[in-house]
């Protein structure tokens, strides 16, 4: 039940950031591609919609998904008892399984198979660099944990 709470108020707090970034995103890419027009999305993402506004409430209930994919999985670092790599392992398959489906659903990825290996192994590089810099930082912060102890 603890668990639970606990991802539900994740999920509470993310999605609004997942709908932060995926506007702050959306902005960037419009700005730098259309310079003169807001584009919730691809072209082709906006065409499956009646209207503009109907394209932006699409997407942003998409970002607030994905935002809510990461913070309610982000309890997976919260289990004491799992290793650091099962946890990062748990993290890394919930996130990946969940998000594909909505890239590919929300055409802003297509579903072929050299896109999906493509995707992965971008997903998977990206995944593990950001992984060995935390390791990293962590250890740094434990030696000087560890060094004010001693002392």
């Amino acid at each position: 039940m603890k668990n639970i709470k606990a991802i539900i108020i994740r999920v509470l707090i993310s999605a609004p950031i997942g709908v932060t970034i995926g506007l702050l995103l959306a902005i960037s890419y419009s700005f730098a591609v259309h310079s003169t027009q807001f584009w919730p999305s691809t072209p082709q993402f906006v065409s499956q919609f009646a209207n503009p506004v109907q394209a932006t409430l699409a997407a942003m209930s998409l970002w607030a998904l994905i935002g809510a994919i990461y913070g309610g999985s982000s309890t997976c670092f919260d289990q004491e008892k799992w290793s650091i790599n099962k946890q990062t392992l748990t993290h890394f398959l919930i996130t990946y399984i969940l998000q594909m489906p909505i890239f590919v659903l929300a055409g802003w990825m297509p579903g072929n198979f050299p896109t999906l290996i493509g995707f992965t192994l971008g997903y998977s590089i990206i995944y593990v660099s950001i992984g060995i810099t935390s390791k990293v930082f962590a250890r740094k912060t434990i030696d000087q944990l560890n060094k004010k102890i001693s002392k």
